[in-house]
């Protein structure tokens, strides 16, 4: 008689274990996912000279962003951030990213630590009559070294119009999604 005790208790208790494992292995891959290293939102503003047109050309770029930051990592409160780009980049209107042409930006964090990222590859998409420039790379000094970087400039369609004008696209702006994985 003293088995059957034991069996109720060890059944339920075996059950128990074996449901948090399971609520654990499936949970922890999806808040990292989610949350990853950083996630940050924010604008940005770009100029070009000349003028984007409907023919590939050579173009001059300055680009200001900010951010506001989602997570606060390894007890590091990183909650705002800037960065400044300039370069050259060969565009048109039908093709506003250049994957030939990697480059380097530095973010600069509210508490004054860097991250420095080499964007490896670019490319742009149309969704809904916005286009959505896909940059990655990886960071390759400060903040996050060797974290992969994710960043994506939503170009709002109300600026692409200038496009298709006889002066061109001169200026840019938009949301930005910037994550480090």
């Amino acid at each position: 008689m003293s088995k059957l005790p034991i069996r109720r208790v060890a059944a339920p208790a075996a059950t128990a274990v074996l449901f948090a494992a399971t609520v654990l292995a499936a949970a922890t891959p999806a808040t990292a996912a989610q949350q990853g290293l950083l996630t940050c939102r924010g604008d940005s503003q770009s100029s070009f000279n000349p003028a984007i047109t409907t023919t590939p050309t050579s173009v001059h770029f300055d680009a200001y962003e900010t951010f506001g930051c989602l997570n606060f990592v390894g007890g590091v409160k990183l909650t705002t951030g800037k960065n400044e780009s300039h370069g050259y980049f060969t565009a048109s209107c039908s093709s506003l990213a250049s994957p030939n042409n990697p480059n380097y930006a530095t973010f600069i964090w509210n508490n004054e630590n860097s991250s420095t990222v080499h964007f490896a590859t670019s490319r742009s998409e149309s969704v809904g009559g916005n286009v959505n420039i896909i940059q990655e790379g990886t960071v390759t000094n400060g903040f996050g070294k060797g974290s992969s970087v994710i960043e994506t400039i939503t170009l709002l369609n109300t600026s692409l119009t200038q496009c298709l004008t006889s002066t061109g696209l001169t200026s840019a702006k938009g949301p930005i999604l910037l994550q480090f994985v």
